[in-house]
């Protein structure tokens, strides 16, 4: 039995008693790495893409033709973003290409037009307080 002068005060303390022992005991997970969108994608393809999932929603609950229609205009805008948005990137990426940029900075620039990227690994784990770097040994 916990005992206190003031009931607020042993609330606060068999909560800061659960919070502690959940902390020590439930594993965090960490590494959540943020999803890597493709170099050519701006605020105006986010948006034309949210326009087009709202025209879906209000024709898939009530289709009718002008919902439609609404939906069709809405799709096709939001493509010829994408692919105007795309293009863009890419006329500036050639035209960016002369005698000084390497063929691995090059590739590289194409890889992430694509989507492409590094995998993102873990360098460093801690296994019973040593720091194990090879990827055998942290499996």
């Amino acid at each position: 039995m916990v005992e206190g002068e003031n009931l607020n005060e042993v609330v606060n303390l068999v909560t800061k008693t659960i919070i502690s022992a959940a902390d020590d005991s439930i594993p965090k997970s960490g590494l959540s790495f943020p999803k890597n969108r493709k170099p050519w994608w701006h605020k105006y393809c986010t948006d034309t893409n949210r326009d087009q999932r709202r025209a879906w929603n209000v024709f898939r609950r009530h289709p009718t033709s002008a919902n439609q229609i609404a939906f069709q205009r809405a799709k096709s805008i939001a493509r010829w973003a994408r692919r105007k948005s795309e293009r863009g990137y890419w006329i500036k990426f050639v035209s960016g290409i002369n005698y000084s940029v390497t063929a691995k900075d090059m590739w590289d620039n194409v890889r992430r037009a694509c989507g492409i990227y590094p995998e993102k690994r873990i360098s460093c784990l801690r296994k019973n307080g040593q720091e194990v770097r090879n990827i055998s040994d942290m499996v």
